[in-house]
């Protein structure tokens, strides 16, 4: 069972917010579901929430994860729930 979850996600220019919970003081990874495409990374704050800001994207439709990085590395068999998206 994923540690992490997504809460809500907004667009704001190319870039998109993802707000969710994990493990408190955790770095988190964001990817494209299906791909694993670096979409931006942040951390988790002492309360377990997050906010996380993806890096300029090119227009298009995006389903996000995110997943706990441990020793740098994301666990790939720990995915969230997908956010779905879409640059304009």
């Amino acid at each position: 069972m994923a540690t992490t979850k997504i809460n809500s996600v907004r667009v704001v220019g190319n870039q998109a917010i993802l707000d969710g919970t994990g493990p408190a003081n955790t770095k988190i990874y964001v990817a494209q579901s299906g791909s694993g495409m670096h979409l931006g990374q942040g951390e988790t704050r002492g309360d377990g929430l997050f906010t996380i800001t993806t890096i300029p994207l090119l227009p298009g439709n995006y389903t996000a994860v995110v997943g706990e990085m441990v020793s740098g590395l994301v666990n790939n068999n720990n995915w969230s729930n997908e956010a779905m998206f879409q640059i304009v």
